[in-house]
């Protein structure tokens, strides 16, 4: 198992490097702005390690990446805009870390992006109201643990390829919008422990994919369609 921190001539002396992979070790140490010399790195798994600080700006020279994974450590701070500038970015992990503020506009540049999940973190604010339009190609959202407020957009329906969709921040509240029965892959959805008042059930019935469903802890009122369960089969 690996420790100690990553040695400032990985970053400044293996200009070739496309991928690197030190997940589930016990690394710690911050990550030094010379990894944005990594021009050629196509995947970053630091996962699962003890690795503190920001996460550096200069990943936005790392115009390659397609996978970024960050999961599982201590980084804090504000997710950088400059993570907005890798446009082949499909994979998104940032979950169980400290980062706090809101999620950066500049990251609806990243329209390749397929997996996104900032769960149990701190982040505020709204969820982008744009985002359905902005990053289409997005297959799972897991933004549940954090601090989010406000409604869930309406341009979530536009995701007809996702499979998973977690939200639990206690804070969201208002309407479940009926365009989510669009999701016709939809196999997860996640909505419980918010404030959601108003739910359209039989928007659900067309999402005839799902098997889990969460909506404890929230401020629904009425009764569950008696026919869900020859609709939802995989229920």
């Amino acid at each position: 198992m690996l420790e100690g921190s990553i040695p400032s001539e990985i970053f400044t002396t293996l200009s070739r490097l496309r991928h690197l992979n030190v997940r589930f070790n016990k690394l710690n140490g911050s990550i030094l702005e010379e990894i944005g010399q990594l021009q050629q790195l196509r995947q970053l798994k630091l996962g699962n390690n003890s690795f503190i600080g920001a996460i550096p700006k200069a990943l936005g020279n790392c115009s390659s990446l397609d996978m970024l994974s960050l999961f599982s450590n201590s980084f804090y701070g504000y997710i950088p805009t400059e993570l907005g500038s890798l446009t082949l970015l499909q994979v998104l992990q940032l979950d169980e870390n400290s980062l706090g503020g809101s999620i950066p506009s500049s990251l609806m540049n990243c329209i390749e992006l397929k997996f996104l999940s900032l769960k149990h973190n701190k982040f505020a604010g709204t969820i982008p109201e744009d985002i359905g339009y902005k990053l289409p190609k997005l297959e799972a959202i897991f933004l549940r643990g954090n601090n989010l407020s406000g409604s869930l957009p309406k341009s979530l329906g536009n995701y007809s390829a996702v499979y998973a969709l977690s939200t639990r921040d206690k804070k969201l509240s208002g309407v479940i919008p009926q365009e989510l029965g669009m999701l016709s892959r939809l196999q997860s959805l996640g909505l419980h422990m918010n404030s959601f008042h108003e739910f359209v059930f039989p928007f659900l019935l067309n999402c005839t994919q799902l098997r889990v469903v969460s909506l404890v802890v929230n401020r629904f009122e009425g009764s569950i369609l008696v026919n869900i369960g020859l609709k939802l089969t995989n229920l």
